[in-house]
């Protein structure tokens, strides 16, 4: 049976990647992706995408000595999704001439009420008792289309260059075999990691509200 600390651990992990989703989700069209940024915002994601890479590359390290679950699961997570892509890492990533259009699959707000937070601890308590494998019970998203990224040697992408859910996104199997200090460092990163694309969403939200004010129509982009 879990412990409080696993519990706790588990929910703040669904809640951090809940509030990432719903940051994505408002930042989704706003621009159409061939929207050229002022010089202003453009050093500003200059700067922002830096931090961005090195918090990314700090994560990963934190769960190196746990890559083997990765490697025995052989990508499980990356079945079924399509791209991970969204508007906040194409805007990061467009000036490094890598970006993928983003996507806008799924683009909704996950709501964290009482009831989200209590059908969680629900379902955690259901499968903490041993017999429960995220891997095994998943397997049958491999049936569906996977990443355009994922090889058979895993993703083909550097670890500094892949959509930030991806990054944020921790498996129960690799919650399980974490430990309490990469855990609280993981938690660290990612609030920082956070606040970059907070502020991401920022100039966004900014370069908006200058095409609407120039009269160059709502902004919204199709992506296509």
């Amino acid at each position: 049976m879990k412990n409080i600390h696993d519990m706790i651990y588990d929910v703040r992990l669904e809640w951090e990647y809940a509030r990432f989703k719903n940051l994505f989700s408002r930042t989704s069209g706003l621009l159409p992706h061939e929207h050229e940024m002022s010089p202003d915002s453009r050093r500003s994601l200059d700067d922002l995408n830096r931090k961005r890479q090195g918090l990314q590359k700090s994560i990963s390290e934190t769960f190196a000595p746990f890559k083997d679950v990765c490697r025995d699961c052989g990508g499980v997570c990356c079945y079924g999704h399509g791209s991970f892509y969204r508007a906040i890492d194409y805007w990061l990533q467009r000036r490094n001439g890598n970006a993928p259009l983003p996507s806008h699959a799924g683009e909704k707000e996950v709501r964290i009420t009482p009831q989200r937070l209590y059908s969680i601890l629900c379902r955690f308590l259901v499968t903490s008792g041993g017999s429960y494998d995220y891997i095994k019970e998943n397997m049958k998203d491999k049936e569906k289309s996977p990443c355009g990224f994922l090889t058979v040697s895993g993703c083909r992408l550097d670890v500094s260059n892949r959509p930030v859910l991806c990054i944020v996104w921790v498996c129960p199997s690799l919650r399980k075999a974490t430990n309490l200090r990469s855990r609280m460092r993981y938690i660290e990163l990612v609030t920082q990691l956070y606040i970059i694309c907070q502020r991401t969403a920022d100039v966004i939200h900014t370069e908006h509200k200058a095409i609407r004010g120039n009269g160059r129509g709502n902004g919204r982009g199709s992506g296509k």
